[in-house]
Order: structure tokens, then C-alpha cells, then sequence
């Protein structure tokens, strides 16, 4: 199975990488980009190395260890931001400093598809199980923990909150050191794509709940299985999000769950085995919105892991958040610079496809997401070739009426060598 997942995890780097070729050139100097919003999350502050951002009008560069500025926006040089006059290329500002150590005439593009590539492809290779699905272990539930919480029908990877507990005060306490990075979830406007895992990490939890003339009930719950952590569900990440927490004089962090919905999930329980073919499959599916065919073609075996999902790019309005959301989801299992998640989402970016003008955007936060199929059949013909279907750009009048296309690699192989 591990084989297998390597060879797919090869052809959907063959389908990245024809896109992200069109961020071709590494400008050297500064092109004077306006900064992004972008907020700083625990989980993604490592992947920041390198990267400039303005403070009281100077550029500084992150270490990817300023702890300081988590839960903060700072002001990023970013690819999006970049105003370089290229259509094809980036400042060396706005991408970083890895530009450092990115050869002369080499294509950015490239190096983020394959860096991206090959971060998952060790990832299959180092797993050890690879089940056909991920599978998540059976979590018993002890006297004291079933007075609390229950599972529903068949459903093993949720626990719910019993249904006596509804419309009853209450309030669950657990050790802060276990939800440092809670603050991530103020900072986005949708959790519907973001790792619940990376909020919570949860071993125990305290459930007080009030039982009026009885007094006050508080027990003590183990919400862990082995060295696996359970984590808050996206249902109550939103609902803390809306709620907000306080902290205990232990300063342990105290949520009030009074107006939870216990029909809905409230803890998500650890898998057993990840299976990283999922993983790529997800991320992929993210990345091109579910429109490239051989996403297409992994998507029928079947799987529920999009499931309360945005689902696609596509369906982001906001640049810096669909760039918050796909780094988080990238980096939820390995660790990939932020500047190539940058240069990957930049590529699926167009000027108005109302227009019909399927350029890359300058800057890029001026643009909008489309489909990859969309992408490929309305850039380079070239590339569009070395997709699939060799035929169909030949006899669709569509490719000699809308001209408004970028350049791609490719151009010199369909032009014998020479561009004119």
C-alpha cells in the first residue's frame, strides 16, 4: 500500500507542478509591495523563517521563534503583496530570504511543487501502517467519563455531551499548557478547513456543572488514549470562539459550555494509524478545488475526511485567509516554508475570470481562486498539452479567441525551442 501511495502522491505532484511553474522568475531587490494582515498562529510561526515583515517602517527578518507574536497580525512582505512588473516573477523581498539559495533562472514554482512533493512523499514512506483508511481506535469510556459523555450510532471519532446535561449550567477546566494555541481560532472566520488538532491537545478535563438546589457536581475526566490526545471539536471551537474562556487562579483555562448543543460533536478522538494518503489526497483536492482528474479519480474510492469541510480554495474570497488555512493544513503533518504555500496558492489565481483574464494577478491580492481545470485549459496551451486530453485545446475555439494568458515553461518545447 505504501507503494501505491507513492506513485499517486507522484502523479499529483506532476499536476502541481505544471501549475506552480507559471511563478517563474526570482527577482533580486524590492519591489515596495504593500505588507499583508497576516496573523501569527503557534502552529505556523516556524514556517515564517526567513520571511520579512514591517515594523515602525523598517523591514525585519522572522527567526521563526518570535513567541511574542503569537496571536497577533503583523505586517508581511509576502508573494501576494508583490508588485514586481513581471507577470510571471517575484521580488526577492516578498518571497524571503530563501531567495538566498534559490540558483539563478531557476523556477520558484517548481522548487515549491517539489518541496511540497517530497516533504509527503517521505511522509508516506515513513509510515509505518498504512491502513486504506484512517482508522481511529475505540476509546472505552470509564464509570465517571460515561456520566459526561456518550458516542452516537455508529460514530467512533466524535464524543458527544450526555443528553441530561442540556440546559444546565456548566463549564469544563483544563490545563492551559494543553491549549495554547486556542487564541488560533480568533484569528480566522471559519474553522470549517482548520486542524482541530493544533488547538487542543487534551489528556484530562474538569466538568463542573451546577445542579441547583443539589449543589455543584465536579469530576475529573481522562480524555486521552495512551500517548494519543483527544482535541475540541470544530462544533466547539466555534462555539468557544463565540463564548470566549477565562482562567482559574491556577491559571488553568475555564470554558463555560452552558449553550453548547450536545447534539453536536464535542471532542474529536486521535487516530490510531494517520494515513497520509488521505492527507495528500485532501490537500490536493483543497488546492485545485476538486477539479483536476486525478483528484477526481482518488475521490471515488471514498473517504469522509472533507466531511463539514469549505472544501476548496476556490470558495476562499479572502487571499490571506485561503493562504492561512492551506499552511495550516499543509503543515498539520509536515513542515513546509511559508513561501512556498505562497507561491502554490498565488499560482491558482487569476485576474477576472468574468473577463476571461486567467493571468496571474499583480498583486496577487487583487485576484481571485478558480478551478485547475479551468486554469489549464485558459493559460498556456503548452501546458495545457502536457495535462491531458492533447486534442481538446486544438479544436476549442475558446484557445485561439481569449488571449489573455501567461507564459508557461512548456512554450518552448510547442515553439521548437524558440519563444517569439
Amino acid at each position: 500500500m505504501n507503494q501505491q501511495a507513492v506513485h499517486e502522491e507522484d502523479a499529483l505532484a506532476h499536476l502541481r507542478q505544471l501549475i506552480a511553474q507559471y511563478v517563474q522568475a526570482l527577482h533580486p531587490g524590492d519591489c515596495g509591495g504593500q505588507p499583508i494582515d497576516f496573523p501569527v498562529m503557534e502552529s505556523l510561526l516556524k514556517t515564517l523563517r526567513g520571511k520579512y515583515h514591517v515594523v515602525n517602517g523598517k523591514l525585519e527578518v522572522l527567526n521563526g521563534d518570535e513567541k511574542h507574536l503569537i496571536g497577533q497580525r503583523i505586517k508581511l512582505r509576502s508573494v501576494l503583496g508583490c508588485r514586481h512588473p513581471d507577470p510571471s516573477g517575484i521580488c526577492a523581498v516578498c518571497y524571503g530570504r530563501l531567495s538566498y539559495s534559490v540558483p539563478r533562472g531557476t523556477n520558484i514554482g517548481h522548487i515549491s511543487a517539489v518541496s511540497m512533493g517530497d516533504k509527503i512523499t517521505s511522509s508516506v514512506l515513513s509510515t509505518k501502517h498504512l491502513d486504506s483508511t484512517s482508522r481511529v481506535e475505540k476509546f472505552i469510556l470509564g464509570k465517571t467519563e460515561a456520566k459526561y459523555l456518550r458516542y452516537r450510532d455508529q460514530d467512533e471519532q466524535d464524543l458527544y455531551l450526555k443528553r441530561e446535561l442540556k440546559g444546565k449550567s456548566k463549564r469544563i477546566v483544563v490545563f492551559r499548557n494543553e491549549v495554547q494555541s486556542l487564541v488560533d481560532i480568533l484569528m480566522l472566520s471559519s474553522l470549517d478547513d482548520y486542524p482541530v488538532g493544533n488547538a487542543s491537545n487534551l489528556t484530562m478535563m474538569q466538568v463542573i456543572v451546577d445542579e441547583g438546589d443539589e449543589g455543584q457536581t465536579s469530576e475529573l475526566l481522562r480524555v486521552s488514549l495512551y500517548n494519543r490526545k483527544s482535541s475540541f471539536s470544530k462544533e466547539l471551537l466555534e462555539h468557544i470562539a463565540n463564548v470566549g474562556w477565562s482562567h482559574d487562579a491556577k491559571d488553568n483555562v475555564v470554558i463555560d459550555i452552558t449553550t453548547f448543543d450536545v447534539s453536536k460533536p464535542f471532542l474529536s478522538l486521535p487516530f490510531k494509524h494517520v494515513n497520509m494518503y488521505e492527507v495528500m489526497k485532501r490537500i490536493q483536492s483543497f488546492l485545485h478545488s476538486g477539479s483536476d482528474t486525478e483528484t477526481k479519480r482518488l475521490g471515488e474510492r471514498g473517504d469522509d475526511s472533507n466531511r463539514g469541510r469549505k472544501n476548496f480554495l476556490k470558495n476562499y474570497k479572502d487571499p490571506v485567509e485561503a493562504l492561512v488555512v492551506f499552511a495550516t493544513m499543509l503543515n498539520e503533518k509536515v513542515s513546509i516554508n511559508l513561501v512556498h504555500c505562497e507561491v502554490l496558492v498565488y499560482a491558482m489565481m487569476v485576474r477576472s475570470a468574468t473577463q476571461r483574464d486567467y493571468r496571474l494577478p499583480i498583486p496577487g491580492i487583487s485576484g481571485v481562486f478558480e478551478k485547475y481545470n479551468t486554469l489549464m485549459m485558459n493559460r498556456s496551451l503548452a501546458d495545457a498539452m502536457a495535462f491531458e486530453k492533447q486534442d481538446r485545446p486544438l479544436i476549442n475555439p475558446g484557445s485561439f479567441i481569449y488571449t489573455k494568458r501567461n507564459d508557461h515553461p512548456y512554450d518552448l518545447v510547442m515553439l521548437g525551442g524558440r519563444l517569439t
